[in-house]
């Protein structure tokens, strides 16, 4: 590498020389690569303006960082070698040539190559510092617990190694705040090891008093560049835009941000669990720049990707916090504080920005933070309830132009009243939210049938992840959550009677006569059972929200319309008999109004049990679900269902029989369970004599 002079291409040549000192690093011996020409020739290398030297250079040196040597000699070699001087300045130095870059509108392959290669040296020559202190605090801990350990590196090698550790973190939190992805998931778990340094108590007791000093301000900064770095990227670098949810491009262009915000909320959750009070900080300060108003921008108001990251990141600092925003008892309540001061502000960023505060991706996340804290809204009722409901029920929500943002809206809005429907009620807001709700409930009525799958919502930008509940997974529309947000917030004890049942009676009216309209076709070939399915769950979500006390006691009109319903779902089991998802929904709703009107639903009990085993013969499934539901009648009512099952139960025990003689054993004995419910078969139904095919012994 030295001597590469009189060629026709010395920059290819030298490269090539980098390459192969490069895989001579590790095994031969150090002293040849620290000869005074050696760095000279390396620190030239790193100076050059072609990309390619600069990067054959990190990775030598990096490749030398990474060598294994006893920790105080790896030390040592970084200090001669003077490599945090020399990670730092390539490290600056590429971020300023690709901020150059960006600044005059692009940027190359070769200058994010170079910047990753200079942050790959910065995390290996990091990374081998912090090796040695853990090296030192294991053996300490070690010999506090008279367990047998490793002697620590020596006192001044690890002295030093926390003070190149803290000349080297300035350099490397700018790295994190990159936006390229290489640089930022290279210096990552360098920015990973230095947070648990700290959370390790020998470690902490160990630190030099000028690097304990350093601790605050390096986790502040380094929470900054977290929540800079999880912002999503200008889309006019990345040529997508981020409010047309239905371009593939801009869902892969947004699952990839999603992906590396992921990466760092590992970090940011770390710290915040090491210091709170800092988190909450950058929390405030993010906030503070995405709705306070701001010189030059009375036109254009905040960006939203400025919106939406202080959102994210608000988000993020409440899991697992110690806080009365999300814990119950918990006096102190900062989160409550921020929360507020969202809320107080939502409105007027709504007004002076709408088109910020209804993006697809920022109105979703103020709708997450609003479920995550109902406890501060539950705390200050009357200064909060107002703005989250408004967010939920204005164009912000349930009726939201981007249907995948309604859809979770609906979803959240019925995890955010499940808590505070009494708030609601209390408040006087229950009438207006009626009034509001009604196009949602409309909208939601109708089935989606041009794109099954755009029927869920796609969930938090947070995680990526969808709500992960049943409706999903069975195939429904994450919109018939608004259902079950209605049903509790009318089946609260003391909510008024008259506007309770008017309500129920104009939900319930419309969802009946679209069961009815559904299966009362003249041709079969029209009859559309997806569409009954629908609204099938939409009833039984709707009596999720009561009780039985309410449903036969105080409003017993309520449990007369909430079983309105059956009459037409059983016609749709008759009607489908071998459809799987019809027989679900329907004895989904029937068990649900067991539980919700009681007794009312007996006269209806024997019909559903015969259209579910009304094939000849019956499968096995249907046999099943006819036990599971009788199991659940017998539950609930006891000696009460005697009737009943003097009448269903000889039947069915012999359709059961029939399907199970097969199993039993060919000699007459009995052959385990089967055997065993043949016996108690036959004492039942003294008929079933010959169902074994064998006859005979049966002791």
């Amino acid at each position: 590498v030295t001597g590469v002079t009189g060629v026709t291409n010395p920059v290819s040549l030298a490269e090539m020389a980098a390459g192969c000192a490069r895989k001579y690093a590790e095994w031969v011996d150090v002293s040849l690569f620290a000869s005074a020409s050696f760095v000279q020739t390396i620190h030239a290398m790193l100076a050059s303006t072609h990309h390619g030297l600069r990067g054959g250079g990190c990775d030598f040196l990096a490749a030398l960082a990474h060598k294994g040597m006893d920790h105080g000699a790896k030390v040592g070699l970084i200090a001669r070698l003077d490599l945090v001087n020399v990670s730092v300045n390539a490290l600056n130095g590429a971020l300023a040539i690709e901020a150059a870059a960006a600044a005059d509108g692009g940027g190359d392959d070769d200058a994010e190559e170079s910047e990753g290669k200079a942050a790959a040296l910065a995390a290996a020559v990091g990374g081998e510092l912090l090796s040695c202190l853990r090296a030192e605090a294991a053996s300490h801990a070690g010999a506090e617990a008279n367990e047998p350990h490793a002697p620590p590196p020596p006192k001044d090698a690890c002295d030093l190694a926390a003070r190149l550790v803290d000349e080297l973190a300035p350099a490397c939190v700018a790295a994190l705040g990159s936006r390229h992805e290489s640089t930022t998931m290279a210096i990552l778990p360098l920015a990973t090891a230095y947070v648990n340094r700290l959370k390790d108590a020998h470690a902490a007791r160990l630190m030099p008093a000028s690097s304990a000093a350093n601790v605050e301000g390096t986790l502040g900064a380094l929470l900054e560049a977290v929540i800079n770095r999880s912002s999503f990227p200008d889309e006019s670098d990345v040529g997508v835009d981020f409010g047309d949810g239905d371009d593939k491009a801009t869902r892969e262009c947004e699952a990839d941000a999603v992906a590396i915000r992921q990466e760092l909320a590992v970090l940011f959750r770390s710290i915040a669990r090491l210091a709170p009070h800092l988190a909450l900080g950058a929390v405030r300060s993010a906030l503070a720049r995405a709705l306070e108003p701001q010189a030059g921008a009375a036109q254009s108001g905040p960006r939203w990707q400025t919106v939406e990251t202080a959102l994210a990141a608000l988000h993020l600092v409440g899991e697992g916090a110690h806080d009365g925003a999300v814990k119950p008892g918990v006096e102190e309540s900062p989160l409550g504080e921020l929360v507020e001061m969202l809320l107080g502000a939502w409105d007027v960023l709504g007004s002076n920005s709408p088109a910020v505060a209804a993006h697809r991706l920022v109105a979703p996340a103020l709708l997450e933070i609003c479920v995550r804290y109902h406890l501060a809204v539950e705390r200050r009722p009357e200064k909060l309830l107002r703005p989250a409901l408004a967010a939920f029920l204005d164009g912000r929500g349930v009726v939201h132009r981007s249907r995948e943002v309604s859809r979770r809206a609906c979803y959240l809005f019925c995890r955010f009243v499940k808590p505070l429907r009494g708030q609601i009620l209390r408040h006087g807001a229950l009438p207006g939210v009626m009034v509001a709700l009604e196009p949602a409930l409309m909208d939601a009525a109708v089935p989606e049938f041009a794109n099954p799958s755009a029927a869920n919502s796609v969930g938090s930008s947070f995680t990526g992840g969808g709500t992960g509940g049943a409706m999903a997974t069975a195939g429904n529309d994450d919109r018939l959550y608004v259902f079950e947000a209605f049903g509790l917030l009318l089946g609260v004890d003391d909510a008024p009677d008259d506007l309770r049942i008017r309500c129920l009676e104009a939900v319930f009216a419309r969802l009946r006569g679209a069961v009815t309209e559904a299966s009362s076709h003249a041709d079969p070939a029209n009859r559309n059972p997806a569409a009954a399915q629908h609204a099938i769950v939409a009833m039984g979500n709707v009596a999720k929200g009561f009780t039985l006390r309410v449903a036969t006691q105080t409003s017993p009109r309520v449990g007369e319309i909430l079983a309105s319903g059956l009459d037409p779902a059983l016609r749709c089991v008759q009607l489908w008999p071998r459809d799987p998802l019809v027989r679900t929904r329907v004895v989904a709703y029937f068990q649900r109004l067991v539980t919700t009107v009681g007794s009312a639903v007996f006269p209806y009990a024997s019909p559903l049990l015969e259209h579910m085993r009304s094939a000849r013969p019956p499968s096995a499934s249907d046999l099943r679900e006819c036990l599971v539901l009788i199991n659940q009648l017998m539950a609930s009512f006891k000696e009460s269902l005697l009737p009943f099952l003097a009448t269903q139960l000889p039947n069915l025990v012999t359709q059961i029989a029939s399907a199970l003689a097969p199993f039993a054993a060919p000699g007459g004995g009995v052959n385990g369970v089967c055997g065993l419910f043949l016996d108690g078969a036959r004492q039942v139904n003294p008929r079933l004599g010959g169902a074994n095919p064998a006859g005979g012994n049966t002791e």
